[in-house]
C-alpha cells in the first residue's frame, strides 16, 4: 500500500483533483478522511470513483481514535481556505505525519518554513507537492524534527509574548 493520506474537509476541488490525477498514474493510496460518505454524496466537489480508496471516518470527538488516525498516515493534506491555526496540522506535525499546507502568509510564522506547501486553487501546484513528498531525497524523519522544532519555537514565542502582556497587567494593577 502506497501513502496514506489524512484529510480535513474545507476546499475539496484541489484535492479531489490531485487525488484523481494520483489514481490516473496508477500510483496506490489511501484516504482516510473524516466526512461520511452521504456527507460527500451529492457534493460538486467530490467523486465517486474515489470512494474505493477512501475511509469515511466522519467526525471524531475521541482523542485516542484521533491520535490511532495520525499515526496509520503518511501525509496530511490541509486545504483550509482562511485558518490561522490548523490543530489538525499541529496534531499532524507532532505526531510525526507529513504535512502539506497552503502557501499563506500564516504558515510560515506558525508551523514554520520546512512544510510542504502549495498554491490553493491550484492542483497542479498540490499534484507537484505530493509528488515532492513521495520523491523527497532526505530523509522525513530530519524533515519532521526540523518541523516540529520550528512548531516548538513559534509556540514559545506565543507563550513569553502573553506572559509579558500578564506582567505588565499585574505591573499596572501594583
Amino acid at each position: 500500500m502506497g501513502p496514506h493520506f489524512g484529510y480535513v474537509h474545507k476546499n475539496f476541488n484541489d484535492f479531489t483533483i490531485a487525488m484523481l490525477s494520483l489514481l490516473d498514474k496508477g500510483i496506490d493510496f489511501e484516504i482516510n478522511i473524516t466526512l461520511t460518505r452521504e456527507q460527500l454524496k451529492d457534493s460538486d466537489f467530490w467523486c465517486e470513483s474515489l470512494n474505493s480508496k477512501t475511509n469515511f471516518l466522519g467526525y471524531i470527538n475521541d482523542q485516542e481514535k484521533m491520535t490511532e488516525l495520525f499515526c496509520d498516515n503518511t501525509i496530511l493534506i490541509s486545504t483550509s481556505i482562511v485558518e490561522t491555526l490548523g490543530l489538525h496540522v499541529i496534531e499532524g506535525i507532532k505526531n510525526g505525519v507529513i504535512t502539506i499546507t497552503p502557501n499563506e502568509n500564516y504558515v510560515n510564522s506558525v508551523y514554520g518554513k520546512n512544510v510542504f506547501k502549495y498554491e490553493l486553487f491550484n492542483n497542479d501546484s498540490l499534484l507537484e507537492s505530493i509528488r515532492s513528498v513521495i520523491n523527497y531525497k532526505g530523509l522525513h524523519q530530519e524533515n519532521i524534527l526540523s518541523i516540529q522544532d520550528d512548531l516548538k519555537r513559534s509556540e514559545m514565542s506565543k507563550f513569553r509574548s502573553s506572559l509579558d502582556v500578564f506582567n505588565e497587567v499585574i505591573y499596572v494593577q501594583k
